[in-house]
């Protein structure tokens, strides 16, 4: 009986120490509401009504949501009233607080820059940390390694055969020289990207180049093995470019893969760090003679790719009668398509989808197409024309 009462009487005092502190949060909600409300009623000034609706919305579920689940979780003992009751505060008044540090900026809560700028910053100091780790890590093991006699033995030996290779490498590179990187364009398998993400900066950003390369290309070499596969295509007997001639047999996603994954090793190669020059030679020669002059060239060429409606791609191509042609074809289409309507040997290309600038440039594909000259690669475009 006594067991009983003090059960009752527990009870009793936690149902009162849940009402004492639900009296505290409901004050609170109100002040929470309002660090909410202010900055959504300056979006709404801005932006309309829908997304702070919204937002309010969510933020009143959230505070009722975490407020029952806190009083069951006191009433059955598994936390205290305090954590219990304040824990939707806990995390509504945050939230707030950068609902009203983003009014006072710029009123914007969905402004892409302000997240990307933040994204990057911690993955360059995750990236830095891990870098330092490594160095560190590896001083370490050289450390250990050549505290013994053996060790350092060893380590001369292998340096010195390292250097032996190494110049013999350079000995044989140059007589076999980099034509074979050409051949990387038909390839049905993804080539490593011939510099880092950040190497073409400003013109093009690290991140842009990161998802272009990584997310985007790997998805269309991933594709096009996937439907060479489906479709019974021997790629060890067989070229990209004999697939890509004869393409009105193939299947939409043969098509639109085996596209994808051409353009963008070409388009890759297209682009070399630094400021681009003006071409020379022979090419430069075709070009004064195609088009009357360079200015005059860049100018079309410019025009075929902001002109291009949707997604698709600007290209200077070599016709079956040796002329310079420029055009466009649309989404993964190329010129050595038998569907194609512009057909040549693709010399330069330029990829004018949204994926290929909309991180820094948003809209202002004119922007990303004057700033991509350069970095055009005018040694590999003359590679392809000889």
């Amino acid at each position: 009986m006594m067991a009983r009462d003090n059960t009752e009487k527990y009870q009793s005092l936690q149902l009162h120490e849940i009402e004492w502190h639900r009296k505290f949060t409901l004050s609170v909600a109100c002040l929470v509401l309002f660090l909410i409300g202010a900055p959504l009623g300056s979006i709404i000034r801005k932006g309309g009504l829908g997304t702070p609706l919204v937002f309010a919305i969510i933020f009143f579920v959230i505070f009722h949501l975490f407020n029952t689940f806190g009083e069951k979780f006191v009433k059955s003992g598994q936390t205290n009233a305090i954590l219990g009751m304040w824990l939707s505060t806990f995390i509504l008044i945050p939230i707030g607080a950068f609902l009203i540090f983003k009014a006072m900026r710029d009123s914007q809560l969905f402004n892409q820059e302000f997240y990307y700028r933040t994204f990057k910053r911690v993955r360059e100091f995750i990236a830095n940390f891990r870098e330092n780790q490594s160095i560190t890590l590896e001083r370490t093991n050289q450390f250990n390694r050549m505290k013994t006699p053996n060790s350092r033995r060893s380590f001369i030996k292998t340096t010195g055969k390292a250097g032996l290779m190494a110049g013999i490498g350079l000995t044989v590179l140059p007589k076999f020289g980099f034509a074979s990187s050409n051949n990387s364009i038909t390839n049905f398998v993804q080539q490593p990207l011939p510099y880092n993400y950040n190497a073409l900066e400003p013109f093009i950003d690290a991140m842009t180049m990161e998802i272009h390369y990584s997310k985007h290309a790997a998805t269309y070499a991933k594709n096009l093995n996937d439907a060479c596969v489906a479709e019974k295509v021997d790629i060890n007997n067989q070229s990209l470019d004999n697939i890509l001639r004869k393409i009105s047999a193939y299947s939409p996603k043969m098509r639109n893969n085996a596209g994808g994954h051409y353009n963008h090793e070409l388009f890759w190669q297209c682009m070399k760090p630094g400021t681009a020059t003006k071409p020379s030679g022979k090419l430069a020669a075709a070009i004064d003679s195609s088009f009357g002059s360079f200015d005059a060239f860049k100018t079309q060429f410019t025009d075929a790719g902001k002109n291009r409606f949707g997604s698709g791609w600007a290209w200077l191509v070599l016709s079956a009668d040796n002329k310079l042609v420029i055009g466009s074809t649309p989404n993964q289409d190329n010129p050595l398509m038998d569907t194609s309507e512009l057909k040549g040997k693709p010399l330069l290309g330029l990829d004018v989808w949204e994926h290929a600038y909309y991180l820094k440039y948003q809209n202002k594909r004119p922007d990303y197409i004057n700033n991509w000259w350069n970095l055009v690669n005018w040694d590999f475009v003359a590679t392809q024309f000889n």
